[in-house]
């Protein structure tokens, strides 16, 4: 009779394994992206429809708009270090790899929102105020 000696399973460091790791808070990709482009569209739309209705008198309004999404970005990241955090440690993750990929995707969704904030404002510069 032989018996099956179960191979190890292979080892992945570096790139591969903090992408892999990156994958599990890519999965609520909705509160990476979706969420807060929502709640930008809406927290300047309201404003600009109140603007819009009520003559304030004054040649620039001035709203928080642009805060709402920081909000909601600073406690998606909030979440994701006391929940998801300790579930990325019980899959294996190690804390290294765990930090590698959220500042990897704060890089990436920081750049595309703040590239998404500056074509809104050449788009307002050259609407002169939104109208």
């Amino acid at each position: 009779m032989t018996t099956a000696i179960p191979l190890p399973a292979p080892v992945v460091t570096g790139a591969a394994r903090v992408l892999s790791v990156a994958r599990l808070q890519l999965v609520s990709w909705p509160l990476l992206v979706a969420w807060p482009v929502g709640l930008l569209i809406t927290s300047a739309l309201i404003p600009w429809v109140i603007f819009s209705l009520v003559d304030t008198g004054a040649e620039y309004n001035v709203t928080g708009s642009i805060l709402s999404v920081y909000g909601f970005v600073v406690a998606f990241y909030l979440l994701a270090m006391t929940q998801m955090f300790s579930f990325a440690l019980r899959l294996g993750s190690t804390r290294s790899h765990y930090m590698q990929s959220i500042v990897a995707i704060a890089v990436v969704q920081s750049t595309v929102f703040a590239l998404g904030f500056q074509i809104l404002s050449v788009l307002e510069a050259a609407t002169g105020g939104w109208g």
